[in-house]
């Protein structure tokens, strides 16, 4: 299932541009919890470049 098929997919944004995706496994819980009211912010912890795609791996937590 791509992500286009999922409607909880959460894009993650530096600037305008979006650089990732909440993974799968969590963006039921996350959406959830911003309907809610929670805001959350991330940080970037490793980039490399796989053939022509940048892979971003970014931790992400809720601010309380």
């Amino acid at each position: 299932m791509a992500w286009r098929d999922d409607e909880y997919a959460i894009g993650i944004y530096l600037d305008h541009d979006r650089i990732g995706w909440v993974p799968r496994d969590l963006n039921l819980i996350v959406a959830r919890l911003m309907d809610a009211g929670k805001a959350f912010v991330y940080r970037v912890t490793d980039t490399k470049w796989k053939n022509e795609w940048l892979k971003v791996d970014a931790k992400v937590w809720m601010v309380e």
